[in-house]
């Protein structure tokens, strides 16, 4: 229920943000009550330090609790690179975005995973495949926000 809640901000399908982040919170303390080794629940919890508490270091020690727990989830790698990538630690974020990608090479939100790739390649000064990964985002789901503006991003990086 946390990744829903979370999942419909970027996707500009929350009328009350505020609130779905609120839920999402409260998802993840019912999951981490149950299972503090939940390895979904604690990725989800250091992206939101991230992506609204603006905390990427503080995320980080989450997040890596989330992949020490279960080094196979595919979300905490994902979520690893953006911590990364707001830390300006683009060869790192590539790394971890990429290890994100081999463990789910068909996730139906692979959308998701170009976006957070194209912002660790450019963060990383590979602007090519940063706006390769934009477009590929972008193509696969054009209402995706942050997609949009990493493709701006990555085409003022590229120079285009």
């Amino acid at each position: 229920m946390a990744k829903w809640h979370f999942m419909r901000l970027p996707l500009l399908q929350s009328n009350d943000r505020p609130a779905d982040v609120a839920h999402a919170r409260n998802e993840i303390a019912r999951a981490l009550e149950i299972n503090p080794a939940h390895g979904l629940a604690c990725a989800l919890d250091g992206h939101l330090q991230v992506y609204f508490d603006g905390e990427p270091e503080r995320a980080l020690g989450r997040i890596d609790t989330a992949i020490a727990h279960n080094p196979s989830e595919s979300m905490a790698w994902l979520f690893k690179a953006n911590a990364l990538t707001a830390l300006d630690r683009g060869d790192e974020a590539v790394a971890a975005v990429t290890r994100a990608r081999e463990l789910s090479p068909l996730d139906p939100i692979a959308y998701f995973f170009d976006t957070f790739a194209a912002a660790a390649h450019r963060v990383a000064g590979n602007h090519a495949a940063a706006l390769e990964f934009a477009q590929r985002s972008v193509r696969e789901n054009s209402l995706h926000l942050p997609g949009l503006v990493e493709l701006i991003l990555a085409q003022v990086a590229a120079d285009e």
